[in-house]
């Protein structure tokens, strides 16, 4: 942390004050804050702020104060988090006060915020901070001297709606966009480039810890996947698939999971940012970790399936299990998550949930009555559901099974898989949930306040995958996003309407309320024949010098 002294001067020169706002726009804008290059911003910021909380008398310029404070609340709270700064001396910035600034701002803007602050065209009165003193302005001792401290761009608490504080970190690299499945492949990595666009312009990068991961080396995948299988992926290439035909087959490479430029490193480019999550979370380095480019929940321990390769959601729970005794993973693709359920199938150290259509649909798998085997009896879940459900009939399942779950297991780390193609209108899917309807299940999932790990999944209309991952990014942070989408790289993808959020369809929701209620009843019956929390006493842990070294903490903005 940074303890920055200013000795605030009168600003009697309005043109001087002007000045440094711009300078202090373009240096935000630019995203080169740094704490050598801030000084004139905090200057203006807490001269703006004694100005308005010692400005009682009916001065001329008390609109244009309340104005310009209020623009360089927004621009910390915009670009570095209200995390970040916090004034001393009892000078606050109250929630009060910035709300009537902002809705004053919003009647009377026509241009730009800069233009409103050089022509006001009405006055408005704010009373003090109770027990503050009727000053005027002349009255201020000369120089005034405040300190502001700015905390370094690490990862920010946001606190939630619980009251309980959140750390959270973004985990991207730029290249996972280009990766390319074919034209006429309905899997598109383009989209977490454009759900990553979507983040830089609501502003939501510069509320968390932004990290490039490591790629997954070839140990970390041999972790769960065998031996000969990653040698195959590491090995194959568009030019040798003919000659490596028999492999193919074996590993079932082919129409659904093609061979592209670049498939190894694809792999290990999306499983190295689920698993260095994994590890922060460990370490106690944050409270959530997100990462859009994983959640590929299909693939097997020897065989490609569902467009997934490597099963980065596998990794990521065997990491996470080296520090917390239980895991639990939940899954709201429209398809059965069933690779992860098969591999923690015999286990009570994981368990699996699965909300997803079920029947004459990709992967077959996922039966009510499908419920783990061995120790593993009861500790896989599965909800199946059919065509056309809303976000009602949704949280009518999800919400208290999710909460008989977290009582009856008690879980020391959850996997949320976010997977898209749950939304309505979706390329592949057909469920009905709007964005919020499905962001709902992260807001929930986040309110029990065990570490976190969101991972991304299924998605075939990228431009909703993009608006519901750019949804829950500010769910995770507790922030409120607005409709009208900020034009970014991707603009033209979100017409004609520009909006965030999407409506529900007219189609029909072939779940009747009667069935709900049946297949709720029979999971919750399930649940409470887990009288006790299962221990690790006598269970094996991997020895720590399988860990693998810390992955890079290379920050993005």
């Amino acid at each position: 942390m940074k303890f920055l002294v200013v000795e605030l001067l009168y600003a009697s020169n309005k043109q001087t004050r002007e000045g440094e706002a711009d300078q202090m726009f373009t240096l935000l804008t630019e995203g080169e804050i740094q704490a050598e290059r801030v000084q004139i911003c905090v200057q203006e910021i807490c001269r703006s702020v004694l100005y308005f909380c010692m400005c009682v008398d009916q001065d001329d310029n008390e609109l244009e104060i309340l104005e310009i404070v209020h623009y360089y609340v927004e621009m910390l709270d915009h670009y570095f988090g209200s995390a970040y700064y916090t004034l001393d001396e009892e000078i606050m910035i109250t929630p009060s006060f910035k709300n009537q600034a902002r809705e004053l701002i919003a009647a009377q803007r026509k241009g730009t915020l800069q233009e409103s602050l050089r022509h006001p065209s009405k006055r408005v009165k704010f009373p003090t901070g109770a027990g503050q003193q009727s000053l005027s302005l002349h009255s201020l001792p000369h120089p005034i001297t405040l300190s502001l401290s700015l905390t370094t761009p690490r990862s920010v608490t946001i606190t939630g709606p619980d009251g309980k504080k959140r750390k959270v970190m973004y985990f991207y690299r730029q290249d996972v966009g280009m990766y390319y499945y074919g034209f006429e492949h309905p899997m598109k990595p383009l989209r977490i480039s454009m759900a990553h666009a979507l983040l830089k312009e609501y502003g939501l990068l510069n509320q968390m810890e932004c990290i490039k991961p490591s790629l997954a080396r070839e140990k970390d995948l041999g972790r769960f996947h065998t031996d000969d299988y990653v040698q195959f992926l590491k090995e194959v290439t568009p030019q040798k698939q003919q000659e490596m035909l028999r492999e193919r087959r074996r590993f079932n490479v082919g129409d659904d999971c093609p061979v592209f430029d670049g498939l190894y490193d694809f792999c290990r480019t999306y499983a190295g940012g689920s698993v260095c999550g994994a590890r922060k979370l460990n370490d106690k380095l944050c409270d959530i970790a997100i990462n859009w480019a994983g959640g590929l929940h299909h693939a097997k321990k020897c065989e490609a399936s569902g467009f997934c390769y490597v099963n980065d959601i596998v990794l990521a729970i065997l990491e996470l299990l080296k520090d917390h005794e239980r895991v639990l993973y939940v899954d709201i693709d429209i398809h059965h998550g069933d690779g992860v359920e098969e591999a923690f199938y015999l286990t009570d150290r994981v368990m699996t949930v699965s909300f997803h259509k079920f029947g004459d649909y990709f992967p077959g798998t996922g039966d009510i009555r499908d419920i783990g085997y061995g120790k593993g009896k009861y500790y896989s879940v599965n909800v199946p559901l059919e065509d056309g459900i809303d976000d009602d009939s949704y949280h009518f399942m999800f919400k208290p099974i999710m909460r008989k779950v977290m009582e009856v297991y008690d879980p020391k780390a959850v996997v949320l898989q976010c997977g898209a193609d749950s939304l309505s209108g979706d390329r592949l899917g057909c469920f009905n949930l709007t964005i919020k309807g499905h962001g709902e299940c992260v807001k929930f999932m986040r309110s029990f306040n065990v570490p976190l790990l969101l991972l991304g999944g299924g998605g075939y209309t990228i431009r909703n995958v993009a608006r519901c991952w750019c949804y829950e990014t500010a769910v995770a942070l507790n922030k409120e996003i607005p409709d009208v989408m900020p034009y970014n790289k991707y603009y033209d993808y979100y017409g004609p309407d520009f909006k965030l959020y999407i409506p529900p369809s007219n189609m029909e929701n072939k779940n009747k309320m009667a069935q709900l209620e049946k297949v709720k009843a029979k999971l919750l019956d399930n649940l409470a024949k887990l009288q006790h929390v299962p221990s690790v006493q006598f269970q094996e842990t991997a020895p720590d010098f399988y860990r693998t070294e810390v992955c890079s903490d290379i920050h993005l903005l």
